[in-house]
This record gives C-alpha cells, sequence and structure tokens, in this order.
C-alpha cells in the first residue's frame, strides 16, 4: 500500500479515536474522583450519549478530510491549528444542541471536561503522529519549484523553515539563462525548461511555481501544461515580497481574473482605539502600582 495513502488513513483513523476517547476519559476521571458518574450521567443515557459523541467523531473527521482536506492538502502549522479549534468548538456546540433537543440530561460538568480533554489530546495527537510520519519519510511529498530566481530561492526558504508541511524540495526547473546564485550553491538539481524532466518526475509529486513578474507568460504555459495533463498538486505563489499579508482578507473579480487584497488597518476603527487606549491605562496603571514600593525607594534614596 501507498505510504502517502496509508499517512493519511492513520490521521484519519487516529483523529476519530482521539475525538471518541475524549467522552471516556471524561467518564473515567469523575468515577475515580467522584466514585461513579451516576450524579452527572445517568447509567441508561450513556448508550445515548455514546452514539451522539461517535456520530460527531464520524461527521468531524469527515469535514475535516472532504472540506478542509487536511489529510490531503499541505497547511501551515498554525493555519492548521485554527481550523482544528475552531471546528472543535462548532462541534462542541453541536453537541450540546443535539443532548439539548433530546431531551437527555446535560451536565455542564460532564461536558466542559469532554471537550476540556477533547481540545487537549486532539490537537496534540495530529501534530506529534503528523511529524512522526514526517520523520518516518512516509507524509512526505516530492516538490518541484519551477523556477531559479529570487522568488523559488525565497519559496526553498520558507519550504524548508515549515517543516510541518512535510515538502521535500527535490529540484528546481530554470525557464530562464538568469539563475540566483543562492539557489546554485543548494547543491540541488537545477533542470533546464525542456521535457526531460518529466521522465523524473509524478503526477503526484507538489509542483510550486515560483517565478517572477516579468514571466507571465511562462507561468501561463505552466498553467496550461498542468491542467491539460491532469496535474493536481500544483501551487502558484507570485512575487508579494513587503506586502502585510497577515489578516489580510482574499476575493476575486471571476470576470477579470483578478484577486483583491484586502488590508485591515485594526487602528482604523474607533472601538479597536478605545479598547488600545483602555488597555494602555489599565496596564500602565497596574505596572505603576505594583512598582510602586521599588519607586519611591528610589525618589527618597
Amino acid at each position: 500500500m501507498n505510504k502517502l495513502f496509508l499517512s493519511k488513513f492513520i490521521l484519519a483513523l487516529l483523529d476519530f479515536i482521539t475525538f471518541n476517547a475524549s467522552f471516556s476519559l471524561s467518564l473515567l476521571i469523575i468515577s475515580y474522583y467522584h466514585h461513579g458518574y451516576d450524579q452527572y450521567l445517568p447509567v441508561y443515557e450513556v448508550d445515548d450519549r455514546y452514539y451522539i459523541h461517535t456520530l460527531l467523531g464520524f461527521l468531524c473527521v469527515g469535514w475535516f478530510a472532504i472540506r478542509l482536506r487536511h489529510y490531503t492538502y499541505r497547511k501551515p502549522f498554525w493555519f492548521e491549528l485554527k481550523e482544528i479549534f475552531r471546528t472543535l468548538l462548532i462541534f462542541a456546540v453541536f453537541e450540546l444542541a443535539i443532548v439539548a433537543f433530546s431531551k437527555l440530561y446535560f451536565s455542564r460538568y460532564l461536558w466542559f471536561l469532554t471537550w476540556g480533554i477533547t481540545f487537549l489530546i486532539f490537537p496534540f495527537a495530529r501534530v506529534f503522529v503528523k511529524h512522526l510520519l514526517i520523520k518516518l519519510s512516509w507524509f512526505v511529498r516530492n516538490t518541484v519549484i519551477i523556477g531559479a530566481r529570487d522568488n523559488a530561492f525565497d519559496i526553498y526558504n520558507a519550504l524548508k523553515d515549515e517543516p510541518y508541511l512535510g515538502l521535500k524540495v527535490i529540484c528546481f526547473i530554470s525557464v530562464s539563462n538568469t539563475t540566483n546564485v543562492n539557489v546554485v550553491s543548494l547543491d540541488i538539481p537545477i533542470l533546464d525548461n525542456t521535457d526531460s524532466w518529466k521522465s523524473r518526475m509524478k503526477k503526484s509529486d507538489q509542483f510550486i511555481i515560483a517565478l517572477e513578474d516579468n514571466e507571465e507568460v511562462d507561468r501561463n504555459n505552466w498553467l496550461r501544461y498542468f491542467s491539460t495533463n491532469g496535474y493536481r498538486s500544483v501551487s502558484v505563489i507570485p512575487t508579494l515580497r513587503g506586502l502585510p499579508l497577515y489578516s489580510t482578507d482574499m476575493s476575486f473579480m471571476f470576470s477579470h481574473e483578478m484577486m483583491l487584497l484586502r488590508m485591515n488597518n485594526n487602528l482604523a476603527k474607533l472601538s479597536s482605539r478605545i479598547l488600545k487606549r483602555t488597555m494602555d491605562i489599565v496596564v500602565g496603571s497596574l505596572a505603576i502600582i505594583i512598582f510602586s514600593p521599588v519607586l519611591l525607594y528610589l525618589y527618597f534614596a
């Protein structure tokens, strides 16, 4: 069996196990400290709660697999962690609503404990096992960077600093006569823009188009080739050096094939300025109160 496919199955199975284990662990903890869980969950409703939690586990793993593509796409660590916490929060509210509409006995203590354990062990197990699979080279995907100039070198450094992505750069493909000297010094093969690279690569490899602004024609040719020949794992990374991309909203104008980036300036909002000034005053006042003995000593010394 393909190691990459097996890794995806292991990650999905692990998510399902950790999701459902939280309910059992919460009952065990309550039973240990309170000599039974009868006062928090009637015995005759335990099976119903297990069914509900198991169903939510299936739906949660399905959401990660189909909608968020956590087992297929390679996402940066913090971005994936944010999606994990947001999804778990939504499913926690779902379970709360299902239990309420089912008119089952509801214990806030049990609910908080169950989902507190879930928020703790679910991301920890995901990150730990994914790092282990990457270290074993099971979840590693060979990556080809198309381009050999400044943008390509920046992409290489970014991938090197994000080992959680599991992308291993195996070669660069140069589309021009100009090559960044830093790329040459990496001791990674640099292929020319001919058909020779096709015999060395697989369609399952990750291809990253990292060309410069003046190489728009080459970029379009590569995109056309990949789309017509059935390559699925293709990413385009344009040169956006200097743009503040954090918390930037992205939208599209499909009729003109344009991408719009909306820059968020939080301090332009009145509420944000009021909050910042309030925090400055409160934190500054607390600092003065805490360090007042030292300040008085320095004053009278």
